[in-house]
């Protein structure tokens, strides 16, 4: 009976020690050598991106290691230097157990554990879908909408496989704020559990998608109606009517933009493309081309924005000779695809 005694006591013991050693995040990380001496810089926050605490530690012979309690409802950062110094950093999962990490030039991944490589597989799908897309556009200069179809259900089905398994976790939380921005809105909503949906990021996300709907159900509306006229101001200071540049070639196409925004300085290359083409195909526009389209001022730009009801730039409006608005919200390749069908009519 004694002997029974000590082994279930010490049976016991086993089991607590086994629980106790499992309550800790063992982080082992890697870095560059150009990272020795430095601090390592361990964030984590709550659901609304305040900073629950801040450890540090330093890098010694390119390694760096922190021991921690778990904390899983949201990611955490790592981070090592400091701007205008090279910054490494990178997200993961504060987990139970033994988290590698390697910090290298342009790379960062964190493993070891169910959570972190579940989110290591997650961005792998990504990838995935990304190379798919490129060979479909290789392989066929009009992609195939049923196999561009088919690549996003498969990216889906991964990504929701990916979520159900951590929903109630940070990963998974990451995976439906980062899915609700993306084009698979309505997919993932109703997959997640009431606590995703009562986060106040996750709401006031929520709530501002909703009215992105209104605002481009009511864009759409424009379609087949008559253009709004509105004031601007030029190069040279005079001010015009929008209505001043229409009616001299079948289409006019008005683009805003403005000088600090990225994406607008990005689509200005697929423009220039479409004008040459636009030449080409209907032989429309002879007045106006890309390198010198008359660069205009909005004078009351929340007007126009309420007027057109559009937010974020670059928003563009394509306008006919007669005033009707064919197309709005579409970037340089819907107006492209808009022109072509017009070609053919």
């Amino acid at each position: 009976m004694k002997m029974r005694i000590v082994l279930l006591l010490f049976t016991i013991l086993l089991v607590s020690c086994s629980k106790n050693k499992e309550q800790y995040a063992r982080i082992k990380g890697v870095t560059v050598s150009e990272n020795n001496n430095k601090n390592v810089m361990l964030f984590t926050f709550d659901e609304n991106d305040s900073i629950l605490s801040v450890d540090t530690t330093t890098v010694k012979n390119k390694s760096f290691t922190f021991k921690k309690k778990p904390y899983i409802k949201t990611l955490s950062v790592i981070s090592i230097g400091n701007y205008p110094e090279p910054v490494y950093s990178g997200e993961f999962i504060l987990e139970s157990g033994d988290i590698s990490i390697e910090m290298l030039k342009n790379s960062f991944e964190a493993k070891g554990t169910p959570i972190n490589n579940s989110n290591k597989e997650y961005l792998k799908v990504g990838i995935r879908y990304a190379n798919t897309i490129k060979k479909i556009n290789k392989s066929d200069s009009t992609p195939n909408q049923n196999s561009m179809k088919d690549a996003q259900n498969e990216l889906f089905n991964a990504i929701k496989k990916i979520f159900l398994n951590n929903k109630d976790n940070g990963l998974g939380r990451k995976i439906y704020i980062e899915q609700l921005n993306g084009i698979f809105q309505d997919k993932i909503y109703p997959l997640g559990t009431n606590q995703l949906k009562n986060d106040p990021q996750i709401i006031r996300l929520a709530e501002g998608i909703k009215k992105q709907r209104e605002i481009k159900r009511r864009s759409l509306q424009l379609i087949g109606q008559k253009y709004r006229n509105f004031k601007c101001i030029t190069k040279t200071g005079d001010t015009v009517n929008i209505s001043q540049y229409l009616g001299s070639t079948d289409f006019e196409l008005l683009d805003f933009w403005a000088s600090w925004c990225g994406p607008c300085i990005a689509e200005l290359p697929n423009l220039k493309k479409l004008d040459h083409q636009q030449k080409t195909w209907l032989n429309a526009i002879t007045k106006h081309n890309l390198e010198n389209w008359e660069q205009l001022r909005v004078v009351e730009p929340n007007k126009v924005k309420n007027s057109y009801f559009f937010e974020g730039i670059p928003h563009t409006v394509l306008i006919s000779k007669d005033g009707n608005i064919e197309i709005t919200g579409t970037r340089a390749e819907g107006v492209k695809t808009f022109l072509q069908q017009k070609n053919q009519q």
